[in-house]
């Protein structure tokens, strides 16, 4: 296994990855790896680019959204977007996440067995969105290319090591993402109009039954599809909209503990303390400063 890459270590390491590399029929441009700390930014809006594109996190927490809610990422998980997919970014200021950023483009081959590499390689076009648990080496495969940039490999050496990484996705296309994106515009559309009722209803005590109604839904249904979609139930992303609100406050005003649980749907300021620190790993006091 590679070095365990620690914030310092990933500090200024070059990578130059750039340039193709072709084996058996397949050929694959490589634009560059870059490391990545976004720390003070707040994310990145709904865009889309032609190359394919590979996050992997190794420390920290950043959420990604393929066109419905955003799909929460840890240390240890990994996305791949290919060309046309539309995402966004969205950042923690209280744990920016460190990882890499690994961005080819697969030129057209000649070859159009789907069996062969050139054909394998061309079906990422068709990668199911969401976010995967790394649990098959791809974090390894990049400590090993970044191992290789800190000590000046050539950028062949370095192409190979990035080609590695392409083939090990080749044999993961059929993996189970842990956090799926919704399957369709019509997923989307339900995931984003939740998202609205909750955030009308968060300042009250907001009910379930009556959400899934507006939607004409089961409660149970509504339930099931939310939890397909997100990996969360309703209960935990109405949570997710009270603190987020909360952390608002507590930085853009001086009200009290008391006023801001009040404000932001929590029952008690005590109940507002313990799930504030469960989420944010520091009290609300000590985060307001």
């Amino acid at each position: 296994m590679g070095t365990m890459h620690t914030p310092n270590s990933l500090a200024g390491q070059p990578a130059d990855v750039s340039g193709c590399l072709s084996l058996n029929g397949a050929t694959i441009e490589f634009i560059e790896v870059v490391l990545e700390y976004p720390a003070g930014a707040t994310g990145v809006p709904l865009h889309t680019h032609t190359w394919y594109e590979m996050n992997v996190v190794f420390e920290g927490t950043m959420f990604t959204s393929f066109e419905g809610s955003m799909l929460e990422m840890n240390a240890g998980d990994f996305i791949v977007v290919p060309p046309g997919q539309v995402h966004a970014h969205r950042y923690v200021p209280d744990r920016p996440h460190r990882g890499v950023c690994l961005r080819w483009r697969i030129q057209e081959a000649a070859c159009e067995e789907t069996d062969s590499l050139a054909g394998r390689i061309a079906k990422l076009a068709s990668w199911q969105p969401g976010v995967y648990t790394d649990n098959h080496g791809i974090t390894t495969l990049f400590h090993t290319l970044l191992d290789e940039c800190s000590r000046g490999a050539s950028p062949l050496s370095l192409r190979l090591s990035a080609f590695k990484i392409v083939l090990a996705l080749c044999e993961l296309q059929h993996a189970e993402p842990r956090h799926p994106a919704p399957g369709s515009h019509t997923d989307a559309a339900l995931l984003r109009k939740v998202d609205i009722y909750l955030e009308d209803y968060y300042k009250v005590k907001w009910n379930a039954v009556e959400l899934a109604a507006s939607l004409h839904m089961s409660y149970g249904h509504l339930a099931r599809t939310y939890k397909r979609l997100t990996g969360k139930t309703l209960v935990d992303r109405m949570l997710e909209i009270r603190l987020a609100k909360a952390a608002e406050l507590l930085k853009s005003t001086r009200l009290s503990m008391q006023e801001i649980a009040d404000r932001t749907g929590f029952a008690s300021v005590h109940y507002f303390s313990r799930a504030f620190k469960k989420v944010y790993q520091v009290s609300p006091r000590t985060y307001r400063h």
